[in-house]
């Protein structure tokens, strides 16, 4: 059985080319017999020049990919995907670190399935399309890692399993 993913949050331009992928599911339905696999939230902290309001809009798309995760029995993988603009970036990964593994553990105990959490900082994107070949080897993937985050540099020229293995080696 197909894959597929469940885009939700800002509109990033970064994932235009996942937007258009036939594997895209924008409300979680299943398309042409496939199962959502991996639930996508993007978050665009750009607009808010202050942190708390750059915090809340984080915390607010987490919250809204793990409703998505807890209403479909079939997703395995969380993907925050992220732009920091003003904000220090290890401010922002620390935050998003915090936020995904305060969720991560009761979401796996009230679900009772192992659900991976990635966060991506795609600030320095320049490339939607290897963005969108990252998140389709998500999709497919059988990889464990828990809960990371990682910077674009990281999953530019490797796919995110092995990024998130060498980052929690």
């Amino acid at each position: 059985m197909n894959v597929a993913i469940q885009l939700l949050g800002d509109p990033l331009a970064v994932l235009s080319s996942t937007r258009s992928q036939g594997e895209v599911s924008p409300n979680g339905a299943h398309i042409d017999g496939a199962r959502v696999r991996c639930v996508v939230s993007g978050a665009d902290l750009r607009p808010h020049t202050r942190w708390r309001d750059a915090r809340h809009h984080l915390r607010l798309s987490v919250e809204e990919a793990v409703h998505a995760v807890r209403r479909t029995s079939s997703v395995r993988h969380l993907v925050v995907v992220f732009a920091q603009g003003s904000h220090r970036a290890s401010r922002v990964e620390r935050f998003v670190m915090s936020a995904l593994n305060r969720t991560h553990a009761s979401l796996e105990r009230d679900v009772a399935r192992d659900v991976e959490f990635t966060a991506v900082n795609v600030t320095d994107c320049a490339n939607p399309e290897m963005l969108a070949t990252r998140l389709l080897e998500v999709s497919r993937s059988t990889v464990t890692h828990g809960v990371v985050v990682l910077g674009w540099d990281e999953v530019i020229g490797q796919p995110v399993g092995s990024a998130a293995r060498r980052a929690l080696s």
